[in-house]
C-alpha cells in the first residue's frame, strides 16, 4: 500500500509524491507530479532513524508524472527510513519502512 501521499497547492513545483511499495524490501519508486514546463534535477537523500545519510541520488525529471527507481544497499537494517526530496528550495520528507 501507499504509506506516503502528500497533496500540495498548485503553486508548488512538486504537487504530489508517493513512495511505492511501502513497506519495501530492497527497492521502491518515488512517483512525482512535477508542474513546471522545464526539466530539473532532483536531489534525493535517504536517512536512517538516527539521522545518518545512508544513500543519495540525483535524478533529472520532466513536466508531468515521473517515476524514480531507488535501489538500496542490501545491508541496510529493517526499520524506518526518511527520504528527503529536494528541488530548488522545496524540500519534502517521506517515510518508508524496510522489511525482509
Amino acid at each position: 500500500g501507499l504509506l506516503t501521499h502528500t497533496n500540495q497547492g498548485v503553486n508548488n513545483q512538486i504537487v504530489d509524491h508517493y513512495i511505492y511499495p511501502n513497506p519495501f524490501k530492497d527497492h521502491f519508486w518515488i512517483v512525482l507530479d512535477y508542474r513546471e514546463p522545464y526539466p530539473a534535477i532532483l536531489d534525493i537523500n535517504i536517512y536512517d532513524q538516527e539521522g545518518k545519510m545512508v544513500d543519495c541520488y540525483k535524478s533529472e525529471f520532466f513536466h508531468g508524472i515521473n517515476i524514480i527507481p531507488i535501489r538500496l544497499i542490501k545491508t541496510l537494517k529493517n526499520g524506518t527510513y526518511f527520504i528527503s526530496i529536494n528541488l530548488n528550495n522545496q524540500n519534502r520528507i517521506a517515510k518508508a519502512i524496510k522489511i525482509e
